[in-house]
């Protein structure tokens, strides 16, 4: 029998010898991968497994609760989605990289540890992306899942996006109510989805800029959406919406300071508000402190006087206190994407780089 590696196993290693399952007995062969491993003893028995006493002691349990990848999703009447699952051995192949599942694999441990491990810091942007690519293409390569998408409600297939693996093959399909069907390609559903949010007034077309935009002060901005898209545009290089992301998302997702130009488009009277400020000849006479809203910028900043030397610092750390109430809703887009590519890839670019990589500038 296969003995499982230490918890610094990466969940995509393979064991070095055969392996019988204690549920069903059967033999699972040289090669087979610890996630692999997992989905089997889930498709042996769907109730919480105990396996103190079993071989698998290492092997982290799929929840049935976060199996819906796997397990059919069920919409009002008039959608419908269909899988062509096939048989239980192509069926444990073909989840060996669903990045999706939920896995309850040893939290300490950075569980694309291995993917990553070769990724030089020292890489320029183009390097990065190219790592990227091959990443994002081994892990497509390896789904073998076609699924359809079938409804007579664009909204419908929007919400469906959100509750499927995007390195699925999709096949969307819009049924008009006289049954005539449409074949759309994801290209078409974003650009469909974009044009109804600007129609409703959630986003906002900066026209002569081309620019995306939309504030996180609305509450009806889908943001979970806004992490799918993101995310479609890192998977698929070839799809390409019509307008550009603004910068303040790339620099928000990556944790950098913000400034001026940054709130532009998403508080436009704070901006003319610095804008005036910095227009102002002479700061020292405007009785300025390090506050803003009655909270202190900086330790003690309620006693230090706002003067030429240090305006550009004061409005940077008035920006960034400002925008970092959104931190919430800048998490669901993030907490959307890791879902699909490791953390350590994102943090390693920088927002210029993403700004190329999500706008296609590369």
């Amino acid at each position: 029998m296969g003995n499982i590696e230490s918890n610094r196993t990466s969940i995509f290693s393979k064991v070095d010898e055969d392996i019988k399952c204690p549920l069903c007995q059967r033999t699972l062969s040289k090669g087979t991968t610890y996630i692999e491993l997992n989905f089997h003893l889930y498709y042996c028995d769907k109730k919480k497994i105990s396996r103190s006493n079993s071989d698998f002691v290492n092997c982290n349990y799929i929840a049935q609760k976060d199996f819906q990848n796997i397990m059919p999703i069920k919409y009002n009447s008039d959608t419908k989605i269909s899988k062509n699952i096939l048989k239980e051995d192509d069926m444990i192949k073909s989840t060996v990289n669903d990045l999706q599942l939920a896995i309850d694999y040893n939290e300490i441990e950075d569980i694309y540890e291995e993917e990553i491990k070769n990724i030089n810091k020292n890489m320029n942007g183009n390097e990065k992306y190219f790592e990227l690519r091959n990443f994002i293409k081994k892990k497509k390569s390896q789904m073998n899942y076609n699924m359809t998408i079938k409804s007579n409600s664009y909204t419908k297939i929007f919400k469906s996006l959100k509750e499927i693996n995007l390195y699925f093959d999709i096949k969307l399909i819009y049924e008009k109510k006289n049954k005539v069907e449409k074949i759309c390609s994801l290209n078409y559903i974003l650009d469909k989805y974009i044009r109804i949010m600007v129609k409703f007034q959630i986003y906002e077309i900066v026209y002569e800029e081309n620019i995306l935009s939309f504030s996180f002060r609305n509450k009806n901005v889908d943001f979970e959406m806004i992490g799918i898209i993101l995310t479609i545009l890192f998977i698929y290089p070839e799809i390409k919406i019509k307008y550009k992301f603004p910068m303040i998302l790339f620099k928000m997702i990556l944790n950098q300071k913000l400034s001026i130009d940054d709130v532009k488009y998403e508080n436009k009277k704070l901006y003319n508000k610095l804008i005036a400020l910095i227009n102002f000849r002479n700061a020292s006479e405007l009785n300025l402190y390090y506050t803003y809203n009655d909270n202190e910028l900086i330790l003690g900043g309620s006693n230090i006087k706002i003067d030429e030397n240090n305006l550009y610092d004061y409005i940077e750390k008035v920006v960034n206190f400002e925008m970092n109430k959104y931190k919430k809703k800048i998490n669901i887009i993030k907490t959307i994407i890791f879902q699909f590519i490791p953390k350590k890839f994102i943090l390693s670019f920088n927002a210029e780089q993403l700004d190329k990589i999500i706008n296609k500038k590369i």
